[in-house]
């Protein structure tokens, strides 16, 4: 006596179709929870840092792919910042007078404007008479040599 046995016999395939709804809706129901917990991530910031109130980003200039300059206020100061892949430098602070009246007046200041002052600024402000540009030039320079010397080490 053999016994054929069939995959979709009887009331067997009644079983196998609802196992496969009872399927779908479980993974529906998973797609449902992971959508709406992604939501309620992105609103919250759950995981990440909250909205700060004492720093922002006022403006920022992209100077390459990877390097940036920032004004950011912290409190109530303003400081320029230089950012790069691999590194972030503070630059200078700046008189946030400066910034407000420019904002006041209905215009928003071009971030060449403002860095123009910083160096007008700082240039005034050095102790030992070199220039802001001159400043920036020999941090470039330094820059550049480390890197140089990183490249030959490796």
């Amino acid at each position: 006596m053999t016994s054929n046995i069939y995959l979709f016999q009887g009331s067997s395939t009644i079983r196998n179709i609802a196992e496969l709804f009872g399927l779908l809706l479980v993974f529906a129901l998973i797609l449902v929870l992971a959508y709406f917990t992604s939501k309620w991530i992105g609103k919250t910031g759950a995981g990440m840092t909250t909205k700060n109130r004492n720093i922002t980003i006022v403006e920022t200039l992209k100077l390459s792919q990877t390097k940036y300059l920032q004004i950011i206020k912290v409190t109530d100061k303003y400081i320029v910042i230089a950012v790069s892949k691999d590194n972030v430098e503070y630059l200078t602070e700046i008189d946030g007078e400066q910034l407000v009246a420019s904002q006041e007046e209905g215009e928003q200041p071009s971030f060449k404007d403002i860095l123009s002052k910083i160096k007008s600024n700082a240039s005034m402000k050095s102790h030992d008479n070199i220039s802001s540009n001159d400043m920036l030039d020999s941090e470039f320079e330094d820059s550049k040599k480390e890197n140089k010397k990183d490249e030959n080490d490796v």
